[in-house]
């Protein structure tokens, strides 16, 4: 089979996409996935944000853990995203996020592998399955490297084509009194059982704690990211938490909590260390009570 006309050779038909606004694109496209890639047309698969899943984790394969060694290496080249499977699983998850036919979403799986080959980070599980990861984005490969059993993404309805091309989301934040609201990532943990309070900032995963709309919000405001998307804002938030370990900690303004003060910002985090419950500035009238640096043995 000749892969590269699959992709690029077929006769044209009405672009399947909506723009931004919920309205349909008018263009002609001979592009597999249905997108015309042509200026103006957003390529959403469905004309309105609203029916988009909710989202819950953190966000795989940021630029740091690609570039950090070492790396699975995979015996496939980028035209062999053409040529192994794409599982039911796989193409119904990607549907699942962002909507559209079988056809185009396992077209969009190969052309995202087929990048993803070249760069991405990459872990291998107990049983040899192994995910590529990049920008909020993962497939998985059989340990033979023959087919592709899953797909997910943090991204509620950009497909990585559109994220490629610099398509902003449309999920926008919320007006307040004091400015725009960031909307938390997704439903809370269940609570966990309390960590001892000096062990909590080495309990915290920062690439899959919870953060709540507060956190969000308030981290927002203090660096000034009012341009960065929910996903941008995330990574640095993210980035940032794996400090807390060298911060301070002490008892909380808001019990049940500890709150760990790092780099000028003061975090307050459920006794759990599930959840990033809000973060504020540091400053030598805000002391945290009863503070001790992390890492030491914990007292009973």
């Amino acid at each position: 089979m000749h892969y590269v006309r699959m992709r690029h050779e077929r006769p044209d038909r009405c672009c399947a996409r909506y723009h931004s606004d919920g309205a349909k694109c008018g263009n002609l496209t001979r592009h597999a996935d249905g997108w015309c890639r042509l200026p103006g047309c957003d390529g959403f698969v469905r004309r309105s944000a609203a029916v988009a899943p909710e989202i819950v984790g953190g966000r795989p394969g940021t630029a740091r853990r690609i570039d950090a060694p070492p790396s699975t290496p995979l015996d496939l080249g980028p035209d062999e995203a053409y040529e192994i499977g794409v599982s039911l699983r796989a193409r119904d998850s990607f549907r699942f996020h962002h909507g559209g036919s079988d056809e185009a979403a396992e077209a969009q799986i190969r052309s995202m592998l087929e990048e993803f080959l070249v760069r991405s980070a990459r872990t291998v599980s107990a049983r040899g399955f192994v995910r590529l990861a990049r920008d909020g984005y993962s497939v998985v490969l059989t340990p033979e490297g023959t087919a592709v059993t899953e797909y997910s993404t943090v991204h509620r309805e950009r497909t990585w084509a559109q994220v490629r091309a610099g398509v902003p989301s449309r999920f926008r934040r919320r007006r307040s009194g004091r400015g725009y609201l960031r909307d938390a990532a997704g439903d809370p943990p269940a609570p966990g059982a309390p960590v001892a309070r000096l062990d909590v900032p080495s309990a915290i995963d920062p690439a899959t704690v919870y953060l709540s709309s507060r956190a969000r919000t308030s981290f927002d405001r203090i660096l000034h990211l009012h341009g960065a998307t929910d996903e941008e804002l995330d990574d640095e938030i993210r980035m940032r938490l794996a400090s807390l370990p060298a911060g301070t900690v002490g008892l909380a303004r808001e019990r049940p909590g500890v709150e760990i003060v790092v780099d000028g910002l003061r975090w307050l985090v459920s006794d759990d260390a599930r959840v990033i419950v809000g973060v504020a500035r540091a400053t030598s009238s805000a002391a945290v009570a009863d503070a001790e640096p992390a890492g030491q043995v914990s007292r009973s």
